[in-house]
Order: C-alpha cells, then structure tokens, then sequence
C-alpha cells in the first residue's frame, strides 16, 4: 500500500491561489484536529486521507487543483453529479471549486455541504441529506429545499434555478443547486450565508457559512453588449448582452410580446459545432419588479465547453397554446416509420431535416416495459432535446402508445447521456418506431448568427 505521501503525488496544489496566514502552533494543531476528526474511521479510505493531508498541508489554500479528471469524482466533496454534469464537460469546473465538507447532524438528520463554485451567473452548491429516521422517499421533495435560504453578503437572494439529485441509498439523496445570479458585475467579496434550521419538521442548526473568492473568474469573464434584431413567426427578438464565463455562458434577449406561453430560447454550438448545454434561466412575468409593458425579457445560461471562442445561436421558437390545440396535435407531419421485430432491434434514426436527425440506440424489455433510448444530432453531433414536443412514437397492435411518466419509472430508467421514453407493451413481440416533424418546425436556423469571444 503506498504510504500518504506517495499518494500526495496525485495532487497538484496551485500556489498562485495560497493566501499566507500567521497561525500560532495552538491554531494550527486545532485545524489538523478538527480535519481529521472529519474523517470517518469505520473503513480507511486511502484517496480520502491523501486528500485530507494536503489540505493539512495547505490551510489557508483557496483552490485545489486534480491532475487527474477521472480522480475527482472519488474525492471527499465532490461526488457523481458534479463530475458528471459539469467536470465532464468542463474540467475548468476543478479550477474554481470550493471544496466545503461541512456536515452538521441534529433530530436523526444529517446534512453535508460538499463544495461551491460561483461566476456572474451561477452559484453551483452541492450537499447530501440523509434521513436516519425514515426513507428519503417519504419526504424527498423536502430535502430539495434545504439549501434555498440564502444570503450573500448579508442580502437574501432569490434561489430559484434548477436541481438535479442522485439516491444514494433509501435514505441518502445528494442535491446539485443551480442557482441563478442576477449581478451585473460579481461581487468581489462573496460571502454566502446558508440557513438551515427545518428539515423535515425537525427543528435544528444545519446551516454554513463560507466565502469564495471570485478575483480570478472575474478576470476571465468576457461580456459582448450586443443589439441583434430578428424575427421569428412574425415576432421580434432582440439579443442584448452575451457574458461567458470559463463555466458558464448567459444570454439576455426579449421578445416584442406579453403572452407568456411563448417560450423563446437557443440552441447554442460552440466554434467545433459542439452544443453549448442549458442550465437555468428565466423570463419576466407582469408580477416581475423587472416587467417591461409590450415584451418578455429573457435571461438564459448554458454550460461553457472548454475553450470557447466562437458561439452560434440558433433560435428555438413554440407557443404553448399549440399544447392545447387538439387540431394541431391530431395532425402531426409522420417522417418514417419502422416494423421492428424486438428480439433483432438494430440501432435505426430518421432526418427531420438536413442538419437535424434523431438516432434510436436502443429498444429494450423489462418486464412489461419497452425501454427506448435514442439522441438528437445536428450535424451528426449529439444534443440535447431542442424542444418540449416529442418526435418518436411506438405502435403496438395498431394502437398509440403513451409513454409512462410517474416519477419512480422516470428514476427506475433515467439516463443522463441519452432521452429515454418507456411505453407498456405487455407481452408483444412486435412494434413500430416512427418519427414526428415538430422539432424541426420550431428551430429556425435561416435566422442564426454568431458571437466572437474577443479577448
């Protein structure tokens, strides 16, 4: 076994980011206590301790760097959602990482917060609930609300944005925050304030408090003040502000109307064709401070890739009263359709148009459940899902199926790499897969246009 300072050698410390403080041998005895004492002593963890030394090593270093991506999702603090949603798409992720590792346990209830990273747009927070008590289950929807009390630099934010979460086990669920920023220009001070004192109808101190240090972000945040005026169905649209970030990348653009089921957005290609992926964003509403009469203000941010230089946006455009319009949904555009014989299910896709396509991967059964899993390209890379209308469908006996979407199904087959669809088909043997031509009538791609990153 390698002695904790050979396993030291996996770890880069980046001493540009060491900020010097004076401890009296007192101090500095209680820090190392008080780490080690943070980590648990029912199984040695040799990675855990490797990195528990080297904060020993450093107190007072603000930033961690991992030599090895693969690494980081085995460190104490960082976890599967972090590595998977932003490490593995970015690995700037590591620069800017506040590794916290604070847990506080009151009433049968433990709460960790991991680590945060912050640039203008996004304060990213992860932590793990842990209900000793009862399952997570019972009261999950509770345990993703623990982390929305904030305040930085002493005024309360409002921590809307998105969650995603991962089960740990049947009482365990760790939560990724991504909690949309509304600064014009980032604090140079950010300190963060996090009130927890109800979880799940106990009453406690679960909270933290901890500061970031957000000089270097700053520095390699770019912001293109733009005035980028087109139409879509006979609606304007103005781009006025585009601000990337080595994490992330905003943009803030309004359309000329007050209905608020339109719902404009982008598909955003970095300058490799690769898509920019959305994270958060939000839209002004009458009851907004910030309306403005005659339109609908937009604020959208994405996932930067690595080494940005060039962005293509391509609108997306639908009105959601076409939801309801049951002329509009009983007359579908059908592209292709497939007999597939679910025994020899080969990989099979259909071309909506000339740059956007769909590739089914895979039909599989489980029980009385089909399981499709299949990808949008656009010129042949994969993406996300560009819109909210569904462009596959399964046939069984000559019928429509519809999908199943109850929760524990979606948590049973979700897969973060790819869409998943699960029909009920019983005991059949054979199907049809067809493809609609919505998608493509909502992504208007004459009207897309480019932003440089000018630095």
């Amino acid at each position: 076994m390698k002695d904790i300072y050979e396993l030291l050698n996996d770890i880069d410390i980046d001493f540009d980011h060491i900020e010097k403080v004076e401890l009296s041998e007192i101090e500095r005895q209680r820090g190392k206590k008080k780490l080690m004492n943070s980590i648990k002593k029912k199984k040695i963890n040799t990675k855990k301790i490797c990195v528990a030394a080297a904060a020993i090593a450093v107190i007072g270093v603000t930033s961690i760097t991992i030599s090895n991506p693969t690494f980081a999702k085995n460190i104490p603090f960082i976890g599967n959602l972090v590595q998977n949603q932003l490490i593995s798409t970015n690995v700037e992720y590591e620069n800017y990482m506040n590794i916290l590792g604070q847990t506080k346990s009151n009433e049968g209830i433990d709460v960790t917060f991991e680590n945060a990273i912050v640039d203008n747009n996004i304060l990213f927070l992860s932590f793990v609930v842990k209900n000793n008590n009862e399952p997570i289950s019972e009261k999950f929807l509770e345990a993703m609300l623990v982390g929305s009390n904030i305040k930085i630099n002493n005024e309360n934010i409002n921590a809307s944005g998105s969650s995603s979460h991962e089960i740990i086990d049947e009482n365990t669920v760790r939560i990724l925050d991504q909690i949309q920023l509304k600064y014009d220009e980032l604090p140079k001070n950010f300190d963060v304030d996090i009130d927890v004192s109800n979880v799940f109808g106990k009453i406690g101190d679960w909270g933290v408090k901890f500061s970031m240090d957000t000089k270097e972000v700053k520095k390699n945040t770019y912001v293109e003040n733009m005035d980028k005026n087109f139409e879509v169905n006979g609606i304007g649209v103005n781009v006025n502000e585009i601000t990337i970030s080595p994490l992330t990348t905003n943009i803030k653009y309004y359309v000329k109307n007050e209905d608020e089921k339109i719902h404009m957005d982008f598909l955003v290609l970095d300058q490799d064709g690769n898509e920019v992926k959305g994270s958060t964003g939000r839209s002004t509403t009458e009851e907004c401070e910030d309306f403005v009469k005659g339109r609908i203000d937009w604020s959208m941010n994405y996932i930067s890739n690595e080494n940005i230089k060039e962005l293509t946006l391509i609108p997306i455009y639908y009105n959601g009263n076409s939801y309801d319009n049951k002329a509009v949904n009983d007359n579908k555009q059908v592209i292709g359709m497939n007999n597939v014989h679910l025994q020899d299910f080969k990989p099979l896709g259909f071309k909506l148009t000339e740059s956007l396509s769909i590739d089914v991967n895979s039909c599989t059964v489980d029980g009385d459940n089909l399981i499709v899993k299949y990808d949008y390209k656009y010129n042949g890379k994969k993406i996300v899902k560009p819109s909210n209308y569904d462009d596959i469908f399964i046939k069984s006996n000559n019928t429509l199926l519809d999908p199943i979407e109850d929760y524990e199904t979606g948590e049973k087959y979700k897969d973060r790499n790819t869409n998943v669809r699960v029909y009920k088909i019983g005991d059949a043997k054979n199907i049809e897969i067809g493809s609609y031509n919505e998608t493509s009538k909502v992504l208007f791609e004459k009207e897309a246009f480019k932003a440089h990153l000018k630095k």
